[in-house]
């Protein structure tokens, strides 16, 4: 999806633009010279950032639970345990296992061929999202239990599938690892260098990288912003909402691997 093979792999690009034809199921690597293929990922990462931002202020709100990340879960657990509240402490244990288990099948659907696998990730997350969202499920006492179970493993699978754009690697469901990255980048190391000599090697400029993780940062901030105006609105069907920015992910995704493909034939 993101990554060169269907843009969503958990893939590195390797931006050389003599690489060899890859096989099935390996990343395409994606040459300095397409900086359109560039510009459909850095926007599908996006999207995808401000999906994941929009879900987990959504678990939170609505559950009290993170559905995008563990640590934040790791927390919450420790502070249930200080006053044992069992029902939170079933919803942030399953919070957990949900996303990691999730995040393992991403990376298996990150396998498939090039143009399926966005919709392969979209279908299951709209699978999901869709029944969290069913009304007799929404009805049931039960609920807060299978809203957070069904966003954990739509983000972790996402969490597993989009792991770069444009040869930059990044985490689409939480940024704390993006907002690291974007303060090194600019940091100097201890020899006075502000670039990562196999990042410059690589050809893949600071500002390149700095401009995709400071779009992913601000999409994921976007997202939370919306999700608590929205919730107020929609309440229990909010969820429903990440149907729209999953789906135009998609799109975006299939169209930065049909530019490469382009590229490369051209």
């Amino acid at each position: 999806m993101l990554t060169g093979n269907s843009q969503l792999r958990g893939a590195r690009l390797s931006g050389h633009p003599s690489s060899p034809t890859p096989q099935e199921g390996e990343p395409i690597p994606i040459s300095k010279s397409a900086p359109e293929t560039v510009q459909w990922q850095q926007a599908a990462a996006a999207v995808y950032a401000l999906a994941g931002g929009y879900a987990d202020a959504t678990g939170y709100l609505l559950a009290r639970t993170f559905t995008g990340h563990v640590t934040g879960n790791l927390v919450l657990l420790a502070v249930s345990l200080q006053h044992p509240h069992w029902g939170e402490i079933g919803h942030r244990i399953l919070a957990i296992v949900a996303f990691l288990l999730a995040t393992g099948a991403g990376f298996g659907i990150a396998r498939f061929s090039i143009l399926r696998s966005p919709w392969i990730l979209f279908s299951a997350q709209a699978f999901l999202i869709g029944a969290v969202s069913l009304p007799f499920v929404r009805g049931s006492q039960n609920h807060d239990l299978w809203l957070v179970a069904g966003l954990c493993l739509a983000l972790g699978l996402q969490n597993g599938a989009i792991t770069s754009a444009g040869g930059v690697s990044l985490h689409a469901t939480f940024i704390s690892g993006d907002v690291t990255s974007l303060i090194k980048l600019f940091l100097p190391d201890r020899a006075g260098n502000t670039k990562n000599p196999a990042e410059q090697k690589a050809g893949k400029p600071a500002r390149l990288k700095g401009a995709i993780l400071f779009c992913v940062v601000l999409s994921f901030l976007a997202g939370a912003c919306g999700a608590t105006w929205l919730i107020g609105r929609f309440g229990s069907l909010s969820p429903l909402v990440l149907l729209l920015p999953l789906g135009v992910a998609a799109i975006l995704s299939t169209l930065a691997t049909t530019a490469s493909q382009s590229t490369k034939k051209g």
